[in-house]
């Protein structure tokens, strides 16, 4: 997988019952391959600065110092999950 694609949507927290509560909020969600170099629109770049941009040290680890992919096989492994190929980088989105 080459491409990048995006899915967007929202998330949703509320109780029922006496007291009432609700809110939702836009969430997105990038679906690329880590471990291959991915197109994306011209305004996406990966490990480079762009208007909209993913850095892969920033993920799974502190800020600069992330593990990326290998942290992502990592905790699949823990819970014995095989065969996931596809993995999702996820963006607070706020409009």
């Amino acid at each position: 997988m080459t491409n990048v694609d995006y899915v967007d949507g929202f998330t949703w927290h509320g109780r029922l019952g006496d007291l009432k509560n609700a809110f939702k909020y836009k969430v997105g969600f990038v679906l690329l391959d880590l471990d291959e170099s991915v197109r994306g629109p011209a305004f996406f770049s990966r490990t480079s600065g762009n208007f909209f941009g993913i850095i892969d040290s920033d993920y799974g680890g502190p800020p600069g110092a992330g593990r990326s992919s290998s942290w992502v096989r990592e905790v699949l492994a823990s819970y014995d999950l095989k065969g996931v190929e596809k993995y999702f980088y996820w963006l607070n989105l706020e409009f």
